[in-house]
């Protein structure tokens, strides 16, 4: 009787008959130990496209259930909230937030957000309206440069 070779490394199979019988019918692969066989099974993916893999996967996952995750992080936060932690982390990234608010490219920014969400809000407001409040606004600051207050 003629044995089969190992799938992995191509010696000699020695397994009883029957179980490579059932191999055969099966279309199932035949190792010669323990090692080939765990070799074998490998799915020889790059480390990239496992993670390429796995970033596919977590979105799915996220998506199917969000609800839960959502209840689960809740949870966790009130479990583990400590205020006075908290405060502690505040206080320690007050100085670093203080001098990005300083920068002008964040002042621009702000001061557009303010013109439209809390001057105006959501409401359609006349360009009419807007040029008078722009007004206001220079003669404020012409008024408190006239009285050296800048």
């Amino acid at each position: 009787m003629v044995k089969p070779n190992c799938d992995y490394c191509g010696c000699v199979v020695p397994q009883r008959q029957g179980h490579i019988n059932r191999a055969r019918k099966k279309g199932l692969p035949l190792y010669c130990d323990r090692k080939c066989a765990g070799l074998g099974r490998r799915k020889h993916k790059t480390v990239e496209q496992k993670k390429k893999e796995k970033k596919a996967y977590d979105i799915l996952y996220r998506k199917n259930n969000l609800k839960r995750l959502a209840t689960e992080k809740a949870k966790y936060f009130q479990r583990t909230y400590d205020p006075a932690k908290a405060a502690v982390e505040r206080k320690k990234r007050m100085p670093s937030h203080l001098e990005y608010c300083r920068k002008p490219e964040y002042r621009a920014k702000k001061q557009k957000y303010d013109e439209i969400y809390r001057t105006f809000g959501t409401v359609r407001v006349p360009q009419e309206f807007k040029e008078i409040v722009d007004l206001q606004k220079q003669l404020a600051k012409a008024v408190s440069t006239r009285d050296g207050r800048r």
